[in-house]
């Protein structure tokens, strides 16, 4: 393949298959054996966080190829789909695990010969569409001397270069997106052994951040759930007290007009809320039946309150027209009273913005 512009690779070099991992802990990178013509290769795959940046064929793969300044390249096609296991007790349980899917960190290590300093990396599809927002890449070098332990080897005599890269949402494969990519690096650092450790923390506590994630979500259902009742709190306070001064400083049929308008205002607010509560909320793979039990807590309608409405509606419509023995027909004054109250969850929506009722 020779393409203007382009690094061009002149010798393929075999390589062990990839391994996808969500994080790489310490312990991991202690336990290698690299000689000295070997490395361990640490890619760092982030996709964009907007709609739509996954990969949307969970089939095909990515197909990488790291090419240093002598020509040497190292070729992996990193599957979408790996197999996973987890060890509780003296059980193993296996289970499928997704990558590549919108805001999510994929670490995609290898094992292969020593390669010089990386001129650039070429990313592609075999299908579907996916969009890269970052990179970065993390190569531990062999030894100097014929110890194969990293653990038996002194911190003069080991390396590690971190490269980076400037990636900004870049949409490959189909949908008008590249066929491939060239991503050359941006920054290359030295890494000492006494500094794995801090580059590592970075990505070593996913339990840390998946108990945020899961605190995060947690205060953002309840706020939401804080501002659903008071935005129907706040009107129906707007509702009741609006009628009874207009029963008391001009007439029942104005005071009746009101109410219908904001019963029909708060009807409005009680099916907006049901469209928001339908829908669906995004759930990370992690995420567990209580915390999916959880949000589901909070969301849709509760039949209750639609049906307590709509029977007040039908009330004050049979008392003022049924029973009363009027017409149908409104009057502009009564008219214009009705759009008031109708526009009184108008004002509560942003009485509930500046002013939230928090429930304990």
């Amino acid at each position: 393949m020779s393409i203007k512009g382009f690094a061009k690779p002149s010798r393929l070099l075999p390589a062990k298959g990839a391994i996808i991992y969500k994080y790489i802990s310490e312990e991991r990178i202690s336990s290698l054996e690299l000689d000295t013509s070997s490395s361990f290769y640490i890619l760092e795959l982030c996709t964009s966080k907007d709609f739509g940046s996954g990969l949307s064929d969970i089939n095909a793969a990515i197909l990488l190829c790291l090419i240093d300044v002598n020509g040497d390249s190292l070729l992996q096609r990193v599957c979408s789909v790996s197999l996973q296991h987890a060890e509780q007790k003296n059980d193993v349980t296996f289970s499928e695990a997704i990558h590549f899917q919108r805001d999510s960190v994929d670490i995609v290590t290898f094992k292969g010969p020593k390669l010089g300093k990386i001129e650039a990396i070429w990313i592609g599809l075999e299908s579907g569409s996916w969009r890269l927002d970052g990179m970065q890449l993390m190569v531990i070098t062999g030894p100097l001397s014929m110890s194969t332990s990293i653990e038996c080897t002194s911190e003069s005599q080991f390396e590690g270069l971190q490269y980076k890269f400037e990636v900004n949402n870049i949409l490959l494969g189909e949908g008008g997106g590249l066929s491939i990519t060239e991503l050359r690096p941006l920054l290359i650092t030295e890494l000492p052994r006494n500094e794995f450790s801090t580059f590592l923390n970075k990505q070593s506590h996913p339990a840390t951040s998946l108990t945020n994630g899961k605190t995060s979500m947690e205060d953002g259902m309840k706020g939401y759930a804080d501002l659903k009742f008071s935005l129907l709190l706040y009107d129906l306070i707007l509702i009741l007290s609006g009628s009874s001064i207009l029963i008391l400083t001009t007439s029942e049929k104005a005071s009746l007009s009101y109410l219908l308008g904001g019963i029909c205002g708060f009807l409005y607010l009680l099916l907006l809320q049901r469209s928001v509560d339908g829908l669906s909320v995004p759930m990370s793979p992690s995420s567990d039946g209580k915390m999916e039990n959880f949000v589901l807590s909070f969301g849709g309608l509760k039949r209750p309150w639609l049906g307590l409405a709509l029977f007040v509606v039908a009330s004050v419509v049979t008392v003022k027209y049924g029973l009363g023995g009027s017409s149908l027909e409104l009057r502009p004054t009564e008219l214009f009273i009705g759009v008031a109250g109708f526009l009184t969850c108008k004002i509560a929506v942003v009485l509930a913005a500046v002013k939230p009722i928090q429930r304990s």
